[in-house]
């Protein structure tokens, strides 16, 4: 469906683009603190959480040639963003993504540390890389945040984080439903609770299906 869909291949293209164009300068301060998991949280949340994982291999893999092959680097890039996208895909009731630059930002850490340690690398400058692949995994939270609203509205895409905005009580169109009309808003609300039940049931959005 992807492939026939000419916007969608636009936007993934772009993700790529600005992702690698992102890790092309981190790359002339410290290749662990490139922000690659943005663009597989990018993809996630604007397409699906399939292509994102998808993402995450092709970008640490062309970030690989812009590190020059460093497997460390890639490794970090790839594991980060793999995290990012598990974390985005999991939530149910929305995602948050503090708690997703929080969950890159620790695996990160992990991958630079476990792998300084294999090749013998100075503790110091382990801890060094380390701090790096934080601000990483908290910068590449940072830029998606900062980035998702622009592309929603350029493509036209709706995400469960718009979804939840109109669910909010207080939407002009909900708060102009509860003052003239009580009852049907009072209905709306327990229709809500029960369908998004069970669509949770059943396998489906219950993001959608309650908004």
């Amino acid at each position: 469906s992807i492939y026939q869909n000419d916007l969608q291949l636009v936007l993934l293209g772009l993700i790529i683009l600005v992702t690698l164009l992102l890790g092309k300068a981190a790359h002339y301060y410290s290749d662990f603190a490139a922000p690659i998991a943005a663009g597989a949280l990018l993809a996630a949340i604007l397409v699906e959480a399939r292509i994102g994982f998808f993402i995450s291999v092709a970008l640490a893999l062309l970030f690989g040639i812009i590190v020059d092959h460093d497997l460390r680097a890639v490794a970090t890039a790839l594991v980060g963003s793999v995290v990012g996208v598990y974390s985005v895909s999991k939530m149910s009731h929305g995602y948050s993504l503090i708690k997703t630059g929080i969950w890159m930002a620790v695996a990160n850490f992990l991958v630079i540390a476990s792998t300084g340690f294999i090749e013998q690398i100075p503790i110091s400058q382990v801890l060094i890389q380390g701090l790096l692949g934080i601000l990483s995994g908290i910068g590449a939270a940072v830029i998606t945040t900062g980035l998702l609203p622009y592309l929603e509205h350029t493509f036209n895409i709706t995400t469960p984080l718009k979804l939840l905005e109109l669910a909010q009580p207080n939407h002009p169109l909900l708060q102009r439903l509860l003052l003239d009309a009580p009852g049907t808003y009072h209905h709306s609300v327990l229709v809500g609770n029960l369908a998004e039940t069970a669509a949770g049931s059943i396998g489906a959005d219950p993001i959608v299906v309650r908004v």
